[in-house]
């Protein structure tokens, strides 16, 4: 499209006429009435937006946006701001989560010191339950996860 050469092939007929149809009010006023039988007459700019109408209109090649001409370096800036403070805001997310797992994770761990500590020594019957317990439910825990990893690898393949 880039280039001045004719359009060929079996949409030249179309590009033809429509070139004359949507330049024929322009031209027909300035050059004395003669029908622009092609669109080599026509100037650069009006060739480019007479072939990509064209050919747009024929599914060849995409539609333009009608917003993609008015798109400008300052605009461009703008998106790329905005990608990049999303990707800020991204990472910061993922950082707070890894801190906030980090915590309750040491929470959990010293919850367990704090009961080994003063049930083990009184009531070493309950203790051994609630550990049991707790044994139990982690392993339940892991054990569906574990299942679900499985089931979805394995559907996946």
């Amino acid at each position: 499209m880039g280039d001045d050469k004719p359009i060929t092939g079996p949409t030249a007929g179309n590009a033809e006429s429509a070139a004359g149809s949507e330049s024929g009010a322009a031209l027909s006023g300035s050059e004395g009435g003669a029908p622009p039988e092609s669109h080599e007459n026509l100037p650069l700019e009006m060739k480019k937006v007479v072939e990509t109408h064209m050919l747009s209109m024929h599914g060849v090649g995409p539609a333009a946006h009608p917003l993609a001409d008015k798109l400008n370096d300052e605009h461009i800036s703008k998106i790329l701001d905005i990608a990049k403070r999303n990707n800020d805001l991204a990472r910061k997310d993922r950082k707070e989560s890894r801190w906030f797992a980090m915590f309750c994770v040491a929470g959990a761990v010293a919850f367990l010191v704090f009961l080994t500590m003063y049930l083990a020594k009184s009531h070493a019957e309950v203790y051994e339950e609630l550990l049991e317990t707790i044994i139990a439910l982690l392993g339940g825990f892991g054990g569906g996860f574990g299942l679900k990893s499985y089931l979805d690898k394995r559907e996946m393949r």
